[in-house]
């Protein structure tokens, strides 16, 4: 994580329709932007953008929310959890995923493949990746994916 620190990723390929994972409700135009408060050396604080589409009246404003980031090295996971949010559903909300692999490429790419909710109807694969020209890679794509699930791809260029 020390490297997508200060890093604002953008979600890709969102409709307002899109339910993203760490959300888990309908919205879209997702910025986030990975923060260390402290002497920690990793990033610990999610700042989140996002357009919430899940209540129709309100779906063209901005709303925000702040997680907290906890990391398992033993596990080899990441936990974000809503610590401050507009939408007060979403407060306290955990989402957990696993670091499936990470891997730098000598074109200077960058990319971390997660998955959460292995197994389940919500399954999701998290893909962040920096390259040039907001490139997705093709060996920065999950190897097989698991039935059912979908693929979210968030790069710090704003699409």
């Amino acid at each position: 994580l020390s490297i997508l620190n200060g890093e604002k990723f953008y979600g890709q390929d969102t409709t307002s329709d899109t339910t993203p994972s760490l959300l888990g409700i309908h919205a879209y135009c997702l910025k986030m932007e990975f923060l260390q408060a402290g002497n920690t050396g990793l990033p610990n604080t999610l700042s989140l953008f996002y357009i919430d589409s899940s209540n129709k009246l309100k779906s063209s404003y901005w709303t925000n929310a702040t997680l907290s980031i906890k990391v398992a090295e033993s596990e080899n996971s990441v936990t974000f959890t809503f610590t401050r949010a507009n939408k007060t559903e979403l407060m306290g909300r955990n989402v957990k995923y696993v670091l499936l692999k990470t891997l730098n490429n000598q074109d200077y790419s960058f990319c971390s493949i997660l998955q959460t909710s292995k197994g389940q109807p919500n399954c999701s694969y998290w893909v962040l990746v920096m390259s040039r020209g907001g490139v997705v890679p093709e060996w920065c794509l999950p190897d097989t994916i698991e039935q059912g699930c979908k693929v979210e791809i968030y790069n710090p260029d704003e699409t």
